[in-house]
């Protein structure tokens, strides 16, 4: 101490150091789920949801979850991993709108995951009339041309 003053240390600004630096593509995965109707999100929080994949899967990977029917897309980061349990934490969650169809209309338009695509289903029994087309402008014009074929 000079003269009785404090003197104050000035700590040098923390830099990163390149072992702590890379590319995100290889240093960890980012994975796509398309899951079935009928999964919830709390089945999908749960450890041993995962047990089939769970051994591709690594902490800090972030997985992307997507239903068949696209109604939410839920983003979540691996914390710990095993052979038969992966834990995650959910980073965020998007609901999307659904168009729905007119309701005079006899049949919906559904999109089914990447494998059935955009279906036309009948309403009143929930039967898929027509399914693998590939917009929702072709599925929503084949819903149309049936509920009119039908009303002649």
């Amino acid at each position: 101490m000079a003269n009785g003053k404090e003197q104050t240390e000035q700590k040098e600004p923390a830099k990163l150091l390149e072992n702590r630096f890379g590319l995100a593509s290889y240093l960890s995965n980012v994975w796509r789920v398309t899951t079935p109707d009928g999964v919830s999100e709390d089945d999908i929080l749960r450890p041993e949801f995962w047990a089939h994949v769970a051994g591709k899967i690594r902490p800090c990977d972030e997985i992307i979850v997507v239903p068949d029917d696209q109604k939410f897309r839920l983003h979540l980061f691996v914390t710990d991993a095993g052979k038969q349990w992966v834990k995650v934490e959910k980073i965020g969650r998007i609901d999307f709108k659904t168009a729905d169809a007119a309701p005079d209309a006899s049949h919906a338009v559904k999109w089914r995951g990447p494998v059935a695509k955009w279906s036309v289903i009948r309403k009143s029994d929930g039967a898929v009339i027509r399914d693998r087309l590939e917009s929702d402008d072709a599925a929503q014009q084949y819903a149309r041309d049936l509920d009119r074929t039908l009303a002649a």
